[in-house]
């Protein structure tokens, strides 16, 4: 926080599959406002999920990254946090009005 601001947020959900062996934890959103970046604030996020997740016994967090030639420093920042690939993550679009 910055005089009664945030500068950055973590969105975590609590989901369910068998591969993961029961509940485990999803970082639907990490986002740091760009003046911010490079100074920690992502890392402070990231540990503060961990620690929710060791406070929920969950035994594995999962997030999303877009495909690596878009943003190489977002999966450079998760690697460096110690994420590992498990594979590609795919969508199927409902709505006929969005088209990417």
């Amino acid at each position: 926080y910055e005089a009664d601001s945030a500068i950055g947020v973590v969105t975590l959900h609590e989901c369910a599959a068998i591969y993961a062996g029961g509940i485990f934890g999803e970082i639907s959103e990490l986002y740091v406002m760009s003046q911010y970046r490079s100074m920690k604030v992502g890392e402070m996020l990231i540990n503060e999920a961990i620690q929710y997740a060791k406070s929920k016994n969950w035994q594995r967090i999962e997030v999303g990254t877009p495909p690596p030639n878009d943003s190489p420093r977002t999966l450079q920042f998760y690697q460096q946090a110690g994420f590992k690939a498990t594979g590609t993550r795919m969508r199927y679009l409902v709505s006929k009005k969005e088209e990417t």
